[in-house]
């Protein structure tokens, strides 16, 4: 593991070399979390406190639940701007940017760990929620979901990243649904009867080779009290 860590140093040295002249930013900066909108596109970020944790998630293009690291990544809160003209370049200046001011080391790595396989109920359909208002919006937390006019992946996606873990979409359904689950809070159990029960799905465990972003080492960074 230490060997992958030195060489992802060594590969981070050589894209920063590679970027002179080349990928630049359009805009960027970085500060203490405030209030106001995360707006996320093509050509980067706009965010007055995204966590750590998605900041790592985009720059390396994986979801949040597949970032493994210290335990502050999911509550550690910045705003950065990060901007650039041409979208291909932004993965490779934020990974930049991240090395050089959290002095981050990372690497990718193949691991076999607890999954869940979303699938439909034979016989079953989906059960949907009523329709919600005109311009309702998705409402996401620790113990629910409710999101409109998403497929079942992106719901699968979803649901992934608030339990932290994989969730595979098996359904082979298409389209686009309501979807509204609630649970107890951090309880397994009670998530796969809810899913069953509230959207006639159903939710399998099992454990699966899945391609992980391994943390080794990162620093907060500080900013002078306001």
């Amino acid at each position: 593991m230490r060997r992958e860590a030195a060489l992802f140093a060594i590969a981070v040295s050589g894209l920063l070399g590679q970027s002179a002249g080349s990928a630049v930013w359009n805009e960027f900066s970085i500060g203490a979390p405030s209030k106001g909108p995360n707006n996320f596109s093509l050509y980067g970020i706009r965010t007055s406190q995204v966590t750590m944790k998605k900041a790592l998630a985009r720059a390396y293009d994986v979801p949040e639940h597949r970032v493994v690291g210290p335990d502050w990544l999911p509550t550690e809160r910045y705003a950065i701007t990060a901007q650039v003209n041409d979208a291909k370049d932004f993965q490779l200046l934020f990974q930049q940017e991240l090395a050089a001011r959290f002095h981050l080391l990372a690497h990718r790595e193949m691991k076999n760990v607890p999954v869940y396989a979303l699938k439909s109920i034979e016989g079953g359909s989906l059960k949907q929620p009523p329709p919600s208002p005109a311009g309702g919006r998705g409402e996401i937390s620790a113990m629910s979901i409710k999101i409109t006019g998403s497929s079942v992946k992106a719901f699968a996606n979803t649901l992934a990243d608030v339990i932290e873990r994989p969730v595979f979409d098996e359904t082979g359904m298409g389209g686009n649904f309501d979807f509204y689950v609630a649970w107890k809070h951090g309880n397994l159990p009670s998530l796969e009867a809810a899913v069953k029960e509230q959207l006639g799905m159903q939710l399998v465990e099992e454990r699966r080779s899945v391609e992980l972003l391994i943390v080794d080492h990162i620093e907060k960074l500080q900013f002078p009290e306001q």
